[in-house]
């Protein structure tokens, strides 16, 4: 059987979507809405495996720094998929092999993720990976619609009085350092920046920030002014558990363990500046996609 691995380039496009849908869970459109745009924009990187010029495998990451460390160059793991009749861990171990000798070539300090159950011991033991911190799930199970019954109570008072203090350069010098998809939305009121996308169910928000130290009843006025944009039943998000957005919905939550913020880290060095690093929702390659 003759085996090729080669780097992921625009032209691989239409034939990954076709591996993808053919063998993936998901749908064709969600994957091109999810790849695409960035594969042909070369943000997402990656290996593929042929076989007489048929894919049978690939791993793909993003190029993403963390909002903790921006600093540090990283790519975050996002995919990988081998068709059925190669399963087994040999054709997934000599790809991650070859993506990680590139990436640390290309001067690259981690690639890290959010592995699934499936896949988590075998990236735990046949790749390095080291757990860096778990996330969790928040959800407010106080129905969007009467929150914003408060909301509109309270906004007899506030109107469109500056409660919190994230201005446009902060928002500026946030986005620098971060990936905001053009389907989700940017919500900016009384000072306080938030990202957020939905469903039938739910709003998600992405992530929070205000630039303040927030006591509890200026955490639960920032969740009245979010419903007040919301769509769905009820609030939610994703992180891990010392970010801005999980102190400002942990108080009035739901919280449930999600999966594991993990990483390979190419020098002990890296190891050390990412240890116990925070991860948001925003930052999740699934992230507006659900």
């Amino acid at each position: 059987m003759n085996i090729e691995i080669k780097s992921l380039t625009p032209d691989d496009y239409k034939s990954l979507m076709d591996f993808y849908s053919r063998y993936g869970d998901r749908s064709f459109y969600w994957y091109e809405k999810k790849l695409k745009k960035e594969i042909m924009a070369k943000t997402i990187i990656g290996k593929i495996c042929l076989t007489n010029g048929k894919i049978i495998g690939a791993y793909l990451g993003r190029i993403q720094t963390l909002l903790t460390n921006p600093s540090l160059k990283g790519v975050q793991s996002i995919d990988t998929l081998i068709a059925p009749p190669y399963r087994g861990g040999k054709i997934l171990l000599n790809l991650a092999r070859k993506f990680y000798e590139f990436l640390k070539m290309n001067s690259y300090n981690c690639i890290y993720g959010l592995p699934n159950n499936k896949i988590e011991k075998f990236r735990y033991k046949f790749l390095n990976w080291k757990l860096i911190n778990p996330t969790y799930s928040y959800t407010i199970y106080i129905p969007i619609f009467f929150l914003r019954i408060f909301y509109y109570f309270i906004n007899l008072f506030i109107k469109k009085k500056k409660l919190y203090n994230f201005e446009k350069k902060k928002i500026d010098l946030l986005k620098k350092n971060l990936r905001v998809p053009d389907y989700v939305l940017e919500n900016k009121s009384n000072g306080a920046y938030w990202i957020a996308s939905h469903n039938a169910y739910f709003t998600f928000i992405g992530l929070f920030r205000t630039e303040k130290n927030l006591n509890i009843l200026q955490k639960f006025i920032l969740i009245l002014i979010a419903s007040s944009k919301a769509k769905g039943f009820f609030l939610k998000t994703y992180s891990t558990d010392r970010t801005e957005t999980a102190k400002i919905f942990e108080p009035f939550s739901i919280k449930k363990k999600a999966l594991n913020f993990s990483g390979l880290f190419f020098s002990d060095k890296d190891k050390n500046l990412l240890k116990k690093r925070n991860f948001e929702f925003i930052e999740f390659d699934t992230f507006g996609l659900l």
